[in-house]
């Protein structure tokens, strides 16, 4: 069956962005690994051809570079704990005997690959932190809303003032209101 020009355009286009500096297929891990007799299988997609298969592991004895599974969490910037969090993480792949295999670096790290890992460490602590300013900011809004409620619930004549005071916060934030001399009394 003769393949169309689409298919192999889109074909060498999908090599083309799915193909590392060094020449090497990139996969996705797809799905959350498991262990299985001792051994690590971690589903991936190989984005060159779309072809999904899985790596094989031994589970390390030590934390080592003597084991592959070590040197791959620390590539994508993980350690022990960072097996369930490897779904969506790229890596470059090399087939030996016909099988695929992690392209991980041989335990020496240069300088240039800890500089690497430091910029990805420091990616991911300021996520974490963003996450957690996030969260920290939805919380402090949300018991000063509840103060506030309950301020007006104990006390009905603060109604009205909360209200104005409220409208003009948001007028301020949204820049539709400006104080002029005009429109503060002075009493």
């Amino acid at each position: 069956m003769p393949v169309s020009d689409e298919a192999v355009t889109e074909q060498l286009v999908r090599t083309y962005d799915h193909t590392d500096d060094a020449g090497r297929a990139v996969v996705e891990v797809v799905a959350t690994p498991r262990e299985v007799d001792g051994q690590l299988h971690v589903p991936i997609e190989v984005l060159t051809t779309g072809e999904r298969t899985e790596l094989t592991f031994e589970l390390p004895h030590a934390w080592s570079d003597a084991y592959p599974l070590v040197r791959l969490l620390e590539s994508v910037g993980y350690g022990p704990g960072g097996v369930d969090m490897l779904v969506g993480e790229r890596f470059p792949v090399v087939r030996r005997g016909g099988e695929l295999r992690p392209a991980l670096p041989d335990g020496r790290t240069t300088e240039r690959d800890r500089g690497e890992l430091t910029r990805q460490a420091v990616r991911r602590t300021g996520e974490y932190a963003a996450a957690v300013a996030t969260f920290t900011l939805v919380i402090v809004v949300g018991a000063v809303v509840a103060a506030l409620m309950a301020a007006v619930l104990v006390t009905p004549g603060l109604v009205t003032p909360l209200a104005i005071t409220a409208a003009m916060l948001v007028a301020l934030i949204t820049r539709r209101w400006r104080p002029t001399a005009t429109s503060i009394r002075t009493v």
